[in-house]
């Protein structure tokens, strides 16, 4: 398993700017290259960009190269120097032991999904894809990935979807589920249902897609 080094972390922090007004609430965003050798088990980590800002979106987004499948792009929202709640401001110290961890663990989640025999992202199996069809007036449809289930609960990942065919209407048309990326941070917990369905909300319930493409309606 590739490891990142607590050197390579020391010298990340000691990178990030310590004399900016940084507030509580305030995070650390990070742009970061990944390259994998060719059997991902080391990786080298480039800093390519720190700025401190208010935390905004998810924690971690992964971009993978189109022209190289080991090369990932990753871009992080974490927090930075923030209080504790006895009101203790976090140290470079600190900040290297937290940053080691997460590291670690956004190299692991990288390689469990983009690390495949054939070289690139796996293609999901049609039973782990769900779709919920919803709408009144309109009629649109929402994809999931099956993440993970036990008997009683499931978590899914919202996908995105596509047209099925240049020639379907972008308001009035087919649309398929887009499975070349995944952002695993989007997972949610639901609880399933005896007629194998998932409730989503109180206005939407996704079922196992029969691979068939979806039309949407517009007004």
């Amino acid at each position: 398993m590739a490891k990142v080094t607590k050197k390579w972390v020391s010298e990340c922090v000691r990178k990030l700017p310590d004399s900016v007004d940084v507030y509580q609430g305030d995070g650390v965003e990070l742009k970061i290259l990944g390259l994998f050798n060719e059997d991902w088990t080391e990786v080298g980590l480039h800093l390519r960009g720190v700025k401190v800002a208010p935390i905004i979106g998810s924690a971690l987004k992964t971009k993978q190269s189109p022209d190289d499948n080991r090369a990932i792009l990753f871009e992080c929202n974490l927090p930075y120097r923030n209080f504790y709640p006895n009101g203790k401001r976090l140290s470079y110290q600190d900040l290297e032991t937290i940053l080691y961890s997460y590291f670690n663990k956004m190299v692991e989640e990288a390689i469990k999904q983009y690390k495949k025999e054939d070289g690139g992202q796996e293609t999901p199996q049609l039973s782990d894809i769900y779709v919920a069809v919803s709408g009144y007036n309109s009629t649109r449809a929402t994809f999931y990935l099956k993440y993970r289930e036990t008997d009683k609960t499931i978590w899914l990942i919202p996908l995105s979807k596509v047209m099925y065919s240049s020639e379907d209407d972008p308001q009035n048309g087919r649309v398929v589920p887009y499975t070349q990326t995944i952002n695993v941070d989007d997972v949610i917990r639901r609880s399933k249902r005896s007629d194998n369905g998932v409730r989503i909300n109180d206005y939407k319930t996704a079922y196992p897609w029969d691979g068939k493409p979806v039309q949407e309606y517009s007004d």
